[in-house]
């Protein structure tokens, strides 16, 4: 099975992101193809104004990734940290 179908295999919300439950210290990374941008894409905590109390449907605008090779970038190794996809 390739990476892409299994992403696809995962639930999404209403907003088209993938439905999760972080840990308190995971990282949270969005991924948009059409509206994310590799150069200007951030990498969220929990605590995040922007992500609000539920990161599977931020609060205000994020900085998305445009691509998922440069969100895995952030990626901390051995970390929970997380990508949500934007389809």
């Amino acid at each position: 099975m390739s990476w892409r179908s299994a992403f696809n295999e995962l639930p999404k919300d209403s907003n088209g992101w993938s439905v999760f439950l972080p840990s308190a210290d995971s990282r949270l990374i969005y991924v948009s193809s059409s509206t994310g941008n590799d150069a200007t894409g951030q990498v969220y905590s929990l605590a995040s104004s922007a992500v609000g109390n539920n990161p599977r449907i931020p609060r205000n605008s994020i900085a998305a990734y445009r691509t998922i090779d440069a969100a895995m970038m952030q990626v901390r190794t051995g970390a929970p940290d997380w990508i949500l996809l934007r389809q």
